[in-house]
């Protein structure tokens, strides 16, 4: 591909000094065709790279408008069609502004992408929302761009979209950025009450602490600071592209006092775990609140209403938290702890947890008195699994640190859910669910429907038998029927696992019914740990 660049060059170099003014447009163009047809199908690497240095290269050898105009179409039809090359086009376009600092061609093509960008609509747009946040942050820099039609755009997403639930870090910063660009380029009597809207949204409802600290700072500085001082105190080194802090300080206290923040320490040695706290059921399986279904209409309403809600039920675990038994001792306090747990995509994101302060006096065992937390999983598929879980915390000496704690694990057992109706209608809800999922089974097309029923033999006498369901299966125990023991359990989100536990002298013969046949391995494993465990 460097080759193909040179020859590139090559050819603009010639008819820059053999041909007159704009006659040698058309072959200039059409010598792009190679690279230009790759780029324009979505690929990436090095033919972009090609076609965008051949573009600069023509465009400082022939800046003539007829090129510019060509450029100019060609740049638009590539970022309109696949976003991931805006940040491309933006080194252009600087690369441009640089060689020619008069040329409209800049202001014009972000024109053009930021009009596009807040006319889409946000669902359009959000899967490559960094890329067209990029659009309008460079649009933002430019002062004959009018900057509210952006600020409405930034609301519309904030209030018609998950990205404050989401509370993604780097989508956060990256629209408090176009924010940041806005206030330091344009008056802000042209945006004031729409600018306002957008800061108190994200400080008040952003489900990350970092962005919501930094949008109160911003919505701080907009109502009480002139345009002057705020594009001064936001004003951009044109090193670094980073906010000079020295500006900031300076601005708002007089004098520059306050040294620069320090990296995150990243810490390799164990210091931190998490430790299940004993099992407490009734954390888990609280009573819902519906109410009572007509008997004649249980079945119908209730699949009916899980398969519509949109509030899916989520496992609630507690833990302590506390210092790792081998954990140096210079970590005796710690503060503002940040507890992250990364998800797989069988699980729903979880959301980060916040801890004030934690001392190795008060946690350096998992026990009463030591600090605990909940952490709600919500799984998209009935499976158990493992998170990664990191903390970050500030010690006492100001330093802000970082370290990976073990892997949380989640078991089958773990999953296990109460069926989601009153109490008193749950053997009601158990018969007519088996009656439902056997006749699904008998259907024409059972294999996509998930209806099965499958059965398993425990080597567990009569005797061991009722012992073991109640310490095992205590909360899901609906009925000892025809020498039969009753099991109802829901696994979230929406599969139902039903078992008919009948004990012999030397056996005990369990017939399951689900609506979920992918499970039944799971199941197995689970019933026969439970044999292989002596109960």
């Amino acid at each position: 591909m460097t080759e193909m660049v040179t020859k590139l060059r090559a050819v603009s170099l010639y008819y820059a000094t053999n041909t007159p003014p704009d006659s040698s447009l058309q072959v200039l163009i059409d010598s792009l065709v190679c690279v230009q047809k790759s780029v324009q199908q979505g690929v990436g690497g090095r033919p972009a790279l090609a076609l965008f240095q051949a573009l600069f290269q023509y465009y400082r050898q022939h800046h003539s408008p007829a090129l510019a105009a060509e450029i100019q179409r060609l740049l638009l039809d590539v970022v309109l069609f696949h976003p991931k090359f805006v940040a491309h086009t933006i080194d252009l376009l600087d690369c441009v502004e640089q060689l020619t600092p008069d040329s409209p061609m800049p202001v014009e093509i972000l024109g053009a992408l930021a009009d596009h960008t807040v006319k889409s609509a946000p669902r359009d747009i959000i899967q490559d929302l960094e890329h067209y946040l990029m659009i309008l942050e460079k649009a933002a820099s430019m002062t004959q761009i009018d900057p509210k039609p952006t600020v409405l755009y930034l609301l519309t997403l904030l209030q018609t979209t998950p990205l404050c639930e989401e509370g993604s870090w780097h989508r956060g910063h990256a629209l408090l950025s176009v924010c940041a660009a806005v206030i330091r380029n344009h008056h802000s009597a042209q945006y004031f009450k729409e600018m306002g809207d957008v800061l108190y949204t994200m400080l008040t409802l952003y489900d990350d602490l970092d962005v919501r600290d930094q949008a109160r700072l911003y919505y701080t500085l907009l109502t009480n600071l002139s345009f002057d001082k705020l594009s001064t105190l936001l004003a951009v080194s044109a090193d670094n592209r980073a906010p000079t802090a020295t500006s900031l300080t300076k601005l708002v206290t007089g004098g520059s006092t306050f040294p620069p923040a320090a990296p995150v320490v990243q810490i390799t040695q164990p210091l931190l775990k998490l430790t299940r706290v004993p099992d407490d059921i009734g954390f888990k399986t609280e009573e819902p609140e519906e109410s009572l279904i007509k008997e004649e209409d249980l079945l119908s309403t209730y699949l009916g209403r899980i398969q519509a809600s949109t509030n899916q039920p989520a496992i609630h675990m507690k833990y302590y938290l506390h210092f790792d038994p081998e954990a140096e001792s210079d970590y005796s306090r710690l503060y503002a702890l940040v507890l992250h747990v990364q998800t797989s995509n069988k699980y729903a994101q979880v959301k980060d947890t916040y801890v004030s302060c934690i001392s190795r006096e008060d946690c350096l065992k998992p026990e009463d008195g030591c600090k605990t937390v909940s952490l709600s999983f919500q799984p998209l598929e009935p499976v158990p699994t493992q998170f990664t879980t990191s903390c970050e915390f500030s010690t006492e000496d100001g330093r802000t640190c970082a370290v990976h704690l073990p892997e949380l694990q989640l078991l089958f057992r773990d999953l296990f859910l109460p069926l989601p109706v009153p109490g008193a209608q749950r053997l009601q809800l158990f018969q007519q669910l088996w009656k439902h999922i056997i006749q699904q089974q008998a259907a024409e097309h059972s294999p996509e429907n998930g209806c099965v029923e499958s059965v398993c033999c425990l080597a567990v006498g009569s005797d061991a038998v009722d012992g073991m369901l109640e310490r095992e299966l205590g909360p899901f125990l609906l009925k000892h029927e025809d020498d039969a023991h009753l099991v109802g359990i829901h696994l979230p989100p929406r599969t139902h696992l039903l078992m008919k536990v009948k004990p012999t002298d030397s056996t005990a013969v369990v017939t399951m019914a689900t609506d979920n046949w992918r499970i039944l391995s799971l199941v197995n494993s689970y019933l026969h740990g439970l044999e292989k465990s002596g109960a």
